[in-house]
């Protein structure tokens, strides 16, 4: 991090990769640091004029780090994160499910209530090979 002598909070933070600009002042009794921009798409005095902005709105108790996060909150619920979590995992899941109910005996009519398989032909795409740990090192594991 470098700041700059000629206005004090504001400065460049100099990373691996890239170069940006901050501002950085003291919020409701908090040290708060929002980014102004990448130094390779905005002047020094650009920057500095934005910094200024900033660091105004941050001396009359303007947080922009809260409406970041709230704008972040926005865009997704918890529900749509675990939904679209779950929907890039659910054919493993459903395998899983599938495979582990085959090996306990379970009848297929039974097994493809649970996964919402239509038929045994669909189930078997999603059957792993159950006897695959049985002789094998890592099977004594499981």
């Amino acid at each position: 991090m470098i700041t700059d002598d000629a206005l004090p909070g504001f400065g460049v933070r100099v990373g691996t990769r890239s170069k940006s600009y901050f501002a950085e002042s003291r919020v409701k009794g908090r040290t708060r640091c929002v980014t102004i921009g990448q130094a390779d798409t905005l002047t020094l005095n650009d920057a500095r004029k934005l910094a200024e902005k900033a660091l105004v709105e941050m001396a009359d108790g303007k947080d922009r780090n809260v409406q970041l996060w709230q704008d972040r909150a926005k865009l997704m619920t918890l529900c749509q994160a675990v939904n679209g979590w779950l929907s890039e995992r659910a054919h493993s899941i459903r395998a899983g499910l599938a495979t582990s109910g085959i090996k306990a005996g379970v009848p297929t009519h039974k097994v493809r209530a649970q996964t919402g398989h239509a038929s045994d032909l669909m189930l078997s795409r999603y059957f792993r090979d159950a006897g695959l740990f049985d002789v094998n090192a890592a099977g004594a594991l499981l």
